[in-house]
């Protein structure tokens, strides 16, 4: 009798096991996406806040490209620490906006795995306005398993 417990117990602790193995790295995946993209939204926040104080000054904002020693310089004469370096910011002004700021995930990062290709845009239309930002689809496709036979996926989604 004790036997066929303590059997019954370790095969529930092996399927407890497994499925802990199999959900852990897609729940860790996501919650940490979720955090990269709360922190990039709020570095792109305080850019355009920076960038927001010192118009008055110059008259003018402060654009930059995504090259290191530019974007170096540009926080310093906005007058903040730089941000996270997963991820590459630049300013500009396009046909539409006055002041467009972009950032996206660094090239480091996306080559250790650590994070997927993110594109955040944030645009301000003119200067004295509240800007808007937004999230910038990289791909039409949902992610997953792809170009798997009907029935297989069928039983996976």
């Amino acid at each position: 009798m004790r036997l066929r417990i303590v059997n019954s117990l370790n095969v529930l602790a092996g399927t407890l096991a497994i499925g802990a193995a199999a959900l852990l790295p897609l729940v860790d995946r996501n919650l940490s996406i979720e955090a990269a993209r709360a922190e990039l939204e709020a570095a792109v926040g305080q850019i355009a806040k920076a960038e927001a104080d010192t118009f008055p000054k110059f008259e003018r904002f402060v654009y930059f490209t995504n090259q290191p020693q530019d974007t170096a310089k540009a926080f310093q004469s906005l007058g903040i620490k730089a941000p996270s370096t997963n991820f590459v910011f630049e300013a500009f002004a396009d046909a539409e906006n006055a002041l467009v700021i972009r950032a996206f995930t660094a090239p480091a990062a996306l080559q250790q795995g650590s994070l997927p290709p993110m594109l955040y845009r944030y645009r301000v239309r003119a200067a004295g306005t509240e800007g808007a930002g937004e999230w910038t689809v990289l791909s039409g496709r949902s992610p997953g398993l792809q170009q798997l036979p009907g029935t297989l996926a069928a039983l996976l989604k």
